[in-house]
């Protein structure tokens, strides 16, 4: 299989068509949910679970309680003394939505192995991913729309809509790397055009396979899906909308591209959002950007 790179180059695997239907077919056959992320995913549900119910569950696992410890501690939240105590953490630093939602990440993400892409850049994926979150969350006061949207659903929406990325990662690490090298040299194509054209599928039908397969709540496998197709209209269609504007704009700043907010007048006209007030919270989520890639280096080690 090629693909033509500019100079005439061109990027093969070693994977023939047949052999990608089958790992294609493999993705329906990942692991289990881990038994810790339904217990996330059950409170998450659940309005009425409790920060010591939370907290238990996120102690059983010692691992993932120190990277939640890590990330209160982190300069990004700027707490003045050192918490060791987790449900001291959610109280003073995280609260709880926000940690079910890191927890949940944390843990599903743990199921993938991506070290053998060598092209993958974990860090840079969570910086997105949290970057994409935070604006998600900070957008929603903005939004005038018959749609009663939620902070922290927004926040969780962020952290999962690239999720699919890990799942071909882990599948598909060479052929991976190949597209990695292709988006790398050709910024201004999208990442899902390369892998379509080499998978026929790309990383938001992986992710919305997975998030069915889990049986996560379906807002969230339907953002995952069409949160790039901003045409899309049917259930959850402005969540979807708003998130992929989040995504867009989130990874301008990663990339250190030279624009504040995606010349997107249709997405503000439709989700009713002001310009101007657009502006400043773009600019307060813009600074964040460092904090944001200390986060991420703590979520992915």
């Amino acid at each position: 299989m090629l693909i033509k790179i500019k100079k005439g180059r061109a990027v093969s695997t070693a994977l023939t068509s047949t052999s990608i239907r089958l790992e294609i077919q493999k993705i329906k056959e990942l692991p289990p949910l881990p038994v810790i992320a339904q217990q996330l995913l059950e409170a998450i549900n659940n309005d009425d679970t409790s920060i010591d119910e939370i907290a238990g569950i996120i102690q059983s696992d010692p691992i993932l309680t120190s990277r939640i410890l890590g990330l209160a501690n982190s300069a990004f939240f700027g707490f003045r003394r050192s918490l060791y105590n987790l449900t001291e953490a959610i109280v003073n630093v995280l609260g709880l939505d926000m940690v079910r939602a890191l927890g949940l990440t944390m843990v599903m993400g743990g199921v993938f192995d991506v070290s053998r892409c060598r092209q993958f850049d974990i860090v840079r994926h969570w910086s997105h991913a949290f970057m994409t979150a935070e604006v998600a969350m900070r957008l929603v006061s903005l939004v005038k729309t018959d749609r009663d949207m939620q902070g922290n659903q927004m926040f969780l929406y962020g952290l999962l809509h690239n999720f699919g990325i890990l799942i071909l990662v882990n599948r598909f690490p060479q052929l991976m790397t190949d597209i990695f090298t292709i988006a790398k040299n050709h910024p201004d194509r999208r990442l899902i055009h390369t892998e379509q054209s080499l998978l026929e599928m790309d990383h938001h039908q992986a992710g919305s396979w997975l998030a069915r397969k889990w049986q996560l709540p379906e807002d969230v496998s339907t953002v995952i899906e069409h949160h790039h197709y901003p045409e899309y209209r049917e259930g959850f269609w402005q969540e979807a909308m708003l998130v992929g504007f989040a995504s867009r704009m989130a990874r301008n700043w990663i990339l250190d591209v030279d624009i504040l907010i995606p010349d997107e007048p249709e997405i503000l006209e439709q989700l009713n959002i002001d310009r101007k007030k657009l502006t400043k919270v773009a600019k307060q989520c813009q600074n964040k950007l460092e904090g944001i890639k200390s986060i991420a280096q703590e979520m992915s080690s």
